[in-house]
């Protein structure tokens, strides 16, 4: 009886707590907002990523190329990686490139920003599962100082809470589109194709309804936030890393007007305001659209989680 206890109690903290249904959009409307994607021709925005040292927008597409975009608009850079491109996060803030992340073999691509891929890739062989065309979808990386509640299946916490054990700097968190659920990874990027499993999360639930669309990951340093984007269900919701199992805490309804939400990226815009601009790319190569909204609020900020060169992935 007492194991049984304890199995229930460790299935408990795996399965993602049930928020609210989704309130209404919070931030800025559509609108008013601006297209910084409109020069991407022949381009299926599929995410983007927030570099502050650069000051740019990086985004992928289904086409195998990487963009950077200042906030105006302008494509200051465009490389070729090749595949099914759906995610881009940068790692640790010492490290100057870009991971991008490809669909069907579910790798992490390591690209410098100013010259192309490096050659170094990791396969996350644990996603590599269901169809071809959804699977690794989102990609996005926590570091090791939000890391402390991380745990393997059996609900322990991985490394002692203390993030990499490769002194990566953090972990990677990339969405599964197919079953709707966070893979979570230790790589080590000074050695290509050594990789670690943690764990997966989720699905999660808006009210009853699972959420299975998984489109968009974006890690907030400043508060310590993860946020998820649902493109079926039009959703993208807050949640709360720091309790076992990952909590969601607010789910909002994305905007009417956009379509096929397939990447999110927050601008820190500092901690006095709780504000944040939040970029929302879609999927579509007719419109090339990467719109740049407004006024998304955010929580307050967690003072440890504060960075020196940047501040949001």
């Amino acid at each position: 009886m007492y194991r049984y206890a304890i199995t229930l109690s460790i299935i408990c903290l795996l399965i993602p707590r049930v928020a609210r249904s989704a309130d209404p959009w919070p931030a800025a409307p559509i609108d008013s907002s601006r297209n910084i994607g409109a020069a991407l021709a022949d381009f299926e925005p599929s995410d983007a990523v927030w570099h502050p040292a650069r000051q740019t927008i990086f985004v992928v597409d289904d086409g195998g190329r990487l963009a950077e975009l200042d906030l105006a608009g302008n494509v200051k850079h465009m490389l070729k990686i090749g595949g099914d491109l759906e995610g881009v996060t940068l790692a640790d803030t010492a490290n100057p490139n870009v991971y991008v992340g490809r669909e069907r073999d579910a790798t992490i691509i390591e690209v410098d920003p100013d010259k192309g891929a490096t050659g170094r890739v990791w396969r996350l062989s644990e996603m590599v599962t269901g169809k071809k065309n959804r699977r690794l979808e989102s990609l996005t990386f926590v570091p090791n100082a939000a890391c402390a509640a991380i745990s393997g299946p059996d609900g322990s916490p991985y490394n002692n809470g203390r993030g990499s054990k490769f002194g990566t700097g953090g972990i990677f968190l990339a969405g599964h589109q197919g079953d709707g659920r966070i893979y979570i990874y230790d790589v080590d990027l000074a050695k290509p194709d050594s990789v670690t499993f943690i764990n997966r999360i989720g699905p999660f639930r808006d009210n009853d309804a699972p959420l299975i669309d998984l489109s968009g990951l974006c890690f907030h340093r400043s508060t310590q936030t993860l946020y998820a984007m649902w493109d079926e269900e039009n959703r993208v919701a807050s949640i709360d890393i720091s309790r076992p199992g990952f909590a969601v805490t607010r789910i909002w309804s994305l905007p009417a007007e956009t379509i096929d939400q397939e990447g999110i990226a927050l601008i820190d815009d500092g901690c006095e305001s709780k504000q944040s601009r939040i970029v929302i790319a879609e999927d579509d190569k007719r419109r090339h659209r990467v719109w740049l909204v407004q006024r998304f609020p955010v929580g307050p900020c967690v003072a440890a989680a504060q960075p020196t060169t940047r501040k949001s992935d």
